[in-house]
C-alpha cells in the first residue's frame, strides 16, 4: 500500500530488483539490504530506493532504524538468518511479510 515502508533483503539480486521496482510503483517506502556499498548505491541510484543497509557494514538493526524510524510494515524475506532476525524485529503489528527463500 502507498505509504507503507517495505524491506527487501538480497535486494540486489534478480528477484530483490523486481521487489524493489514493485514496491516504488506502488507508492512504498522501499529500503533495501545488500552486501556492498555500490550495490546500496545502485539499489537508492538506479532502482530508485528511498535507503539502503549494507549488512556487512555494521548493525543491520542499528542501520535500519536509521532509515526506517517507524519501523517495517512489509518484509520481502530473501536471506533468512540474522539478517531476517533484525529486520522482524522492526516490524510493525500487523506487518506482513513474505518468505521468498533462503541464500
Amino acid at each position: 500500500k502507498e505509504g507503507k515502508t517495505l524491506v527487501v533483503s538480497g535486494a540486489a539480486g534478480n528477484v530483490g530488483q523486481w521487489v524493489v521496482q514493485l514496491g516504488k510503483l506502488n507508492k512504498m517506502k522501499v529500503i533495501g539490504i545488500a552486501g556492498t556499498d555500490e550495490k546500496c548505491q545502485y539499489l537508492k541510484e538506479t532502482l530508485g530506493a528511498d535507503g539502503a543497509v549494507n549488512y556487512r557494514s555494521g548493525n543491520v538493526a542499528e542501520q535500519l532504524k536509521k532509515v526506517a524510524p517507524d519501523g517495517v510494515d512489509v518484509y520481502f524475506d530473501n536471506v533468512g538468518g540474522p539478517i531476517s532476525d533484525a529486520v522482524i524485529s522492526q516490524t510493525n503489528v500487523g506487518g506482513v511479510m513474505i518468505i521468498c527463500g533462503l541464500i
